[in-house]
C-alpha cells in the first residue's frame, strides 16, 4: 500500500519540487496531496478521513496564509487539525524563517 503524504506550502514551485522529491524517492509506493492554505490542508484532511483514508505523513511550511491572498500566519491550526485525525503520522516543519518563538509555537500544536 502507498504511503500517502500531506505537503502544505504556500510557494507553488517550492510545493512542486517536494511533491517531486517524493515522488522521485519513493515512486509507485507515495502518493502526494498538497495544499497551499491552512483551509486547503483542512479540507484535505477531512477528504482522506471521509475516504477512510490515513496520510503516513505531513509535510507543513511553518508560515502559511489561512487562504490565498491573506498573509501568511503561523499554521498551528492546519498542523493540530492533522495532528487531531492523524494521530499516528509522522509531522516534519520546514521553513525559511529561523525563530524560535516559532518553532516553540509549532512544538505546542
Amino acid at each position: 500500500m502507498a504511503s500517502q503524504i500531506l505537503v502544505v506550502e504556500d510557494i507553488e514551485i517550492t510545493r512542486r519540487q517536494l511533491t517531486k522529491l517524493i515522488l522521485e524517492s519513493f515512486g509507485q509506493d507515495a502518493e502526494v496531496d498538497s495544499a497551499a492554505t491552512t483551509n486547503e490542508a483542512i479540507a484535505a484532511v477531512d477528504r482522506q478521513v471521509a475516504q477512510n483514508g490515513r496520510y503516513t505523513a505531513g509535510i507543513f511550511d511553518v508560515m502559511i496564509p489561512r487562504q490565498q491572498g491573506l498573509t501568511p500566519e503561523v499554521a498551528s491550526q492546519a498542523v493540530a487539525h492533522f495532528a487531531r485525525r492523524m494521530p499516528t503520522a509522522l509531522v516534519l516543519f520546514i521553513s525559511a524563517y529561523d525563530t524560535k518563538d516559532t518553532a516553540r509555537e509549532m512544538q505546542a500544536a
